[in-house]
Parts: C-alpha cells; sequence; structure tokens
C-alpha cells in the first residue's frame, strides 16, 4: 500500500471516528413547555427530561436528574429514582412527578402551576444507566432557558455567553485528552506497519487540528463577549432601580454611560456598589492614580473610582451605605447624605444622617481628604496611608480602614471598623454603596 493510500485510510477513519463521539455526546432530552415566562402569570410551566433514543445496550435507568446552573455550578433542583421523584430545591410550589424503569419509558417532569422567581433559569437533565455489560453510563442534555420576558433578551444572551464559554473549555479539554488518546490506539492497532513516519504525520495533522479548534472556540468567545457588550449598552438604564429582575448583582450600563455594578437586594435596591472585598484576591494598596478612575473586577473584589463617585454625588443627592461581616455577625452603617468633593479638594467626604447597628466611628473622617500611598493629605503628623497600608480619608489616623491589608492582625494595618474589629483584627466581608436620595 502506497503512503498516500495509508493517509488517506487512517484520516477518513479519524475523521469517522471524531463524527460518532460527537453525535453520541447527548442522547436524553430537556423541553420547557414555556421559555419565556411573565412571573406570576404563565401557568402550567414544565420540564422534561426524556430519553427518546436510549442506545440499545441499556438495560435499566437508575436515576434522572433536574439541574440548574447556580453559583458557578450544576445544582439538583428535582430527582427521580426507586419509582419517586421530590423536589430539591427550596419551592412551596413545584412538583415532581416521573418514573424510572425502562431506557425509553423513563422520565422526569417539574411542575410550576405559576411562573415564580424559581422558576427563571438554566438547567439540563442527567440520566444514569446500567448496561447489559453491567457498566454504568452517564448522559446530559444540551442546556436549557427559561427566562422573565422582561430582560429575556440580555438574560439569555448573559447566560449563553457564560454556558458556550465554560462548555467550550470543557470540550476542548475534553476532545484533546480523547483525541490523542484514540488517535494513539487507532495507530497501534491499525498502523504500526507504516512505521514512525506516518505516526509523525498524524501527530502533526492532530496538532493543526486542535490548533484550528482553538482558534475558533476563541474567535466564537469574543464574539460573544462583543454581541453581549453591545446589547447591555443599547439596554442602558437610567439607575440602578430599573435593574429590578437582573440579579442580586447584575453589571450594567447607566444611561450616562458608566458601568456599575447594582445591589438590587438590600434595603429594597436601586444601590450602586463602590467598594467590594469578599475574599483576599486583589491589591488595595495602590497609588492616587488608580483610587481616583477604580480598579479590581466588577464581578468580584473592586473600587469604583473616587472621580465617578464625585460625579454622581454631585449632581443630586446620595445616601451611603456601609455593610460588612465579622465573625458571621452582620453589621452595617447608613447615612442619609453623602457626596465627595472633586479632586482640587482631595475628594473630600461629607456624612450625615446616621444609622445603623454599630458606633459611627466614620465621625472622626467626616469631613477628611482621600489619601494614598504617594499622595499624603491626611491631618496627622505621620503618612497614615504608608503606615496603615490602604488608600481612605485618613484624618489621625483612623478608626475605619476598609481598604487596609486583608486578615491582618496587625495594629490599625487590617481591615479595621474599631468599634467592632479593635485595631488588632479584620472584617471578613465589606460592600459600600450609594444610591439617589428620592
Amino acid at each position: 500500500m502506497a503512503l498516500h493510500d495509508c493517509l488517506h485510510y487512517v484520516s477518513a477513519n479519524l475523521i469517522l471516528w471524531a463524527a460518532a463521539s460527537l453525535l453520541s455526546a447527548s442522547a436524553c432530552v430537556l423541553k420547557a413547555t414555556a421559555p419565556q415566562v411573565d412571573i406570576g402569570r404563565t401557568s402550567d410551566v414544565s420540564l422534561e427530561c426524556r430519553n427518546p433514543h436510549p442506545a440499545h445496550d441499556i438495560s435499566e435507568v437508575v436515576a434522572m436528574r433536574i439541574l440548574r446552573w447556580e453559583v458557578n455550578e450544576w445544582n439538583s433542583v428535582a430527582e427521580c429514582r426507586g419509582g419517586e421523584a421530590d423536589v430539591r430545591m427550596e419551592s412551596e410550589d413545584a412538583v415532581a412527578v416521573g418514573s424510572v424503569s425502562s431506557a425509553a419509558g423513563s422520565y422526569l417532569r417539574l411542575t410550576w402551576p405559576v411562573a415564580t422567581n424559581t422558576t427563571i433559569g438554566h438547567y439540563r437533565c442527567d440520566v444514569v444507566s446500567f448496561t447489559v455489560q453491567e457498566s454504568v453510563t452517564w448522559q446530559k442534555s444540551l442546556p436549557v432557558f427559561i427566562t422573565n420576558k422582561r430582560y429575556a433578551s440580555l438574560q439569555l444572551l448573559g447566560l449563553v455567553v457564560e454556558e458556550n464559554k465554560r462548555a467550550c473549555l470543557e470540550q476542548l479539554s475534553s476532545d484533546k485528552q480523547e483525541i490523542v488518546q484514540n488517535v494513539t490506539a487507532t495507530l497501534e492497532n491499525k498502523v504500526k506497519a507504516i512505521g514512525q513516519m506516518v505516526s509523525r504525520v498524524v501527530e502533526e495533522r492532530v496538532r493543526e487540528a486542535l490548533e484550528q479548534m482553538t482558534e475558533r472556540l476563541e474567535a466564537q468567545r469574543v464574539a460573544f463577549e462583543q454581541q453581549l457588550t453591545a446589547v447591555k449598552r443599547k439596554q442602558q438604564l437610567q439607575s440602578c432601580a430599573d435593574a429590578e429582575g437582573l440579579g442580586p448583582r447584575p453589571v450594567v450600563f447607566l444611561g450616562n454611560g458608566m458601568e456599575v455594578v447594582c445591589d438590587t437586594i438590600t434595603d429594597g435596591g436601586g444601590w450602586i456598589v463602590i467598594q467590594r472585598r469578599a475574599s483576599g484576591e486583589g491589591n488595595f494598596f495602590r497609588d492616587w492614580t488608580d483610587y481616583k478612575y477604580g480598579f479590581g473586577d466588577l464581578s468580584g473584589n473592586f473600587w469604583f473610582g473616587l472621580e465617578k463617585i464625585h460625579q454622581l454625588t454631585n449632581q443630586i443627592r446620595f445616601e451611603l451605605r456601609i455593610d460588612f461581616k465579622y465573625k458571621e455577625v452582620d453589621y452595617f452603617a447608613s447615612y442619609s447624605k453623602f457626596f465627595l468633593q472633586g479632586e482640587t479638594d482631595n475628594y473630600k467626604i461629607q456624612l450625615s444622617g446616621f444609622q445603623g447597628n454599630v458606633v459611627n466611628d466614620m465621625l472622626i473622617h467626616n469631613g477628611a481628604a482621600f489619601s494614598t500611598k504617594d499622595r499624603d493629605n491626611n491631618s496627622d503628623i505621620q503618612d497614615c496611608a504608608q503606615q496603615y497600608k490602604g488608600g481612605w480619608w485618613y484624618s489621625i489616623c483612623h478608626e475605619v480602614n476598609l481598604n487596609g491589608l486583608w486578615g491582618s492582625k496587625t495594629f490599625g494595618e487590617g481591615m479595621n471598623w474599631k468599634s467592632v474589629t479593635t485595631h488588632y483584627d479584620s472584617v471578613t466581608f465589606t460592600e459600600m454603596k450609594i444610591r439617589p436620595l428620592v
């Protein structure tokens, strides 16, 4: 057999194997009766999982599950095993029915009599079966979305982007390993006589195919993100009060062009989050320029930016709320009047109208200028920002230091609220937010 014919034979078999693998990747099907719903209006919303085309070697279905994507993982919301179906999520209205027996006759149905907030989500179903060879198979369906009609386009596109990013990365990782393993086995069984030359040629073709796949997936990811950004900009909101229904902490564009994180839950919602620290990730011991324009990840830990806070609070009256946690206890301090002066005044803070379940430790900071490690504007003889490792409205020097070092127990260097943590311990969560006072 000529070398050219051998290469053609191997390539054809590899293509057939890859196509068969992709076609068998998902055998069960999840269907929604109403992909878009009106909360409180749409009735009899159901998700049904079936296996309409079971593999011929399936002897028994052991369990079926319907899962929802929540906080970066799939969580079971309904299950059927041993002839009983039950609801696993926190919902008083949802009902699950189902049966697991033969491969073709098994099903699981989850129904909401009337659509609620718990109906909205991103779902898939799993089927676990025994084969006649006494092995276990696990099949999962393609994802299904149930969205709120009012926010369907933005919400659905965001979920599609995230799922495609995640699925693409998982598929690429899995395909790389499977292709290499199967190509190696095929070469050992069918191409031994051709020798090392053919092996090198095939491996090179696989490598090129993987590179092309990676480039295509990256291009798709970039295109999705660009499309999502364009949709967000078209659907600009006047304020975070208009973000209700987009989740607890959606990232949106306001009519003034600012990209912000909204808090739609706390005290009625409508808040613009200007600082968030929920973990030790990110460096907050930064210079003046960083604190002026903002830094960090809007989906994680970040500082919004002094100049943007000044521009917002200098136009209309705003209120400020500070939430923090220490030893699993939640604390808050709110101020009915809050604004920042401009950069020429070093962004001095003005606060009044305190309420909260803590001592008003921000009192000594009222009227203070902002200081960073490269710009000392505090009234104390020492450089407070350098001494206490943060950026803040230092006075003499501080009783509050929420931009200090994460977890520090060194005097004054941690994320202190003095009356709660003393100067020797740190809070474990902090979030500062503002909203227009109507």
